[in-house]
């Protein structure tokens, strides 16, 4: 089995990070990827947890972003991981001083 559209409570998921991973491992999936909307924030304690089972872990991510006007979700998978992580730091610097210049 394969799962690559899973959420946590990094985002608008209801399990943890541990719990997720116990179900993805119990539930004999072999495959699997985490797609937290907007942040990679639950990847590396996912991938921590999943290295030691049998199942295979993809790093993912949804992405939130407009077109033409409406909502749209990208799914991403198997990034460069410390590239993302510097560009959700820079992401999230950004919005943090414009929330403060506002």
């Amino acid at each position: 089995m394969i799962d690559l559209h899973l959420h946590s409570s990094y985002s608008d998921g209801i399990l943890n990070i541990k719990e997720l991973s116990k179900k993805i491992v119990n539930a004999g999936i072999c495959y699997c990827s985490i797609t937290d909307h907007d942040n990679i924030d639950g990847v590396d304690e996912m991938a921590d947890i999943l290295q030691k089972s049998k199942v295979y872990f993809i790093n993912g991510v949804e992405l939130s972003t407009l077109y033409k006007n409406q909502e749209v979700h990208l799914l991403i998978y198997n990034f460069n991981l410390p590239a993302a992580k510097k560009l959700f730091k820079k992401e999230t610097d950004w919005l943090r001083a414009k929330k403060l210049k506002n």
